[in-house]
């Protein structure tokens, strides 16, 4: 599963690579300072880009380049500002956002805490294949200023402070949704958010279509145009790849792909797949603090990851 900063990463990556005559395809093109005129990606099928009805929409990287989260992490983890450009910790219970100044989303409408409230609200209602999310400890999400979000907890949560750097919690423009209510993430309606890349087109069975977002608030997109092409399953994107129908593809089993591909596969730093491992505090031996300290502390985390097949960065 490949998320925004995953995505982000590798997008950055191989403009460079493209620009010095190293295209892995040929549909794709760069021209004047490194400006890539099409993108062809690989992905798994994406049936909508709502996040309450499924989650397929910012596994594929679609929704990703669409709509942002408030944080994101560094390639080391870290949890860094995005659309929230600063937050603070009042008490133990509450989590105070401030959003970015000059924001918008793709339709010229401004980004306010209204639309981030009701973004997160939103995911964590009742029968939201998002709800998962959020900790039961989570009390209200409230807008208390034109950019100012509010969070509070019913009792302290050391986990709440990355939650929302998570990709599948998105913000997209309540005003939108409001209009296209019934519609809404599906073909003909799509999704409005704030990421460099806005919706053109949108086809379930096919792919999906993506342009340079000109009000884009951070750096400048320099990708014209990305194509989504949708794959059953990663052996079809592989042998894609092969062909350089597409230029880039996000498979789990990096070692299969590569070798169906016939490619050796270069990796970008990002935090696109995230495990845990978890102890039961409520049961012995787990619920002894000194026992789950040094089960922590002997975890070999690069060996984990390199059996995975991932990178250790």
């Amino acid at each position: 599963m490949a998320n925004r900063t995953t995505v982000v990463a590798i997008l950055t990556g191989l403009i460079t690579v493209m620009a010095v005559g190293c295209s892995p395809g040929t549909g794709s093109r760069v021209g004047a300072a490194g400006v890539v005129e099409e993108l062809r990606v690989a992905s798994t099928p994406v049936s909508t880009l709502d996040y309450n009805k499924n989650n397929s929409g910012y596994g594929s990287g679609v929704g990703g380049l669409v709509m942002e989260p408030l944080l994101t992490r560094t390639k080391t983890g870290k949890l860094r500002p995005w659309l929230a450009e600063s937050w603070s910790t009042p008490n133990p219970t509450t989590y105070v956002y401030t959003l970015r100044d000059g924001v918008t989303f793709t339709d010229g409408h401004e980004l306010t805490a209204e639309d981030v409230a009701f973004s997160l609200n939103y995911y964590r209602s009742e029968g939201s294949t998002n709800a998962y999310n959020f900790p039961a400890t989570l009390k209200s999400i409230t807008a208390t200023g034109r950019h100012t979000l509010t969070v509070t907890l019913t009792e302290p949560n050391a986990a709440w402070e990355g939650v929302l750097a998570r990709s599948s919690l998105g913000i997209f423009s309540k005003s939108f949704y409001q209009k296209n209510k019934d519609t809404f993430g599906r073909p003909g309606t799509g999704v409005v958010g704030t990421g460099p890349w806005k919706l053109i087109d949108f086809n379930p069975t096919t792919g999906a279509d993506l342009e340079a977002n000109p009000r884009y608030w951070g750096e400048k997109v320099r990708i014209k145009k990305i194509s989504f092409t949708f794959f059953d399953s990663e052996t079809s994107q592989a042998f894609a790849f092969r062909a350089k129908a597409v230029d880039l593809a996000f498979p789990s089993d990096s070692r299969s792909f590569a070798s169906t591909a016939g490619v050796k596969l270069a990796t970008a730093p990002g935090s696109g797949d995230q495990g845990q491992f978890g102890m039961n505090v409520l049961v012995a031996p787990w619920n002894d603090v000194h026992l789950r300290r040094a089960v922590a502390h002997a975890l070999d985390k690069k060996a984990l990851i390199n059996a995975y097949g991932g990178a250790w960065t």
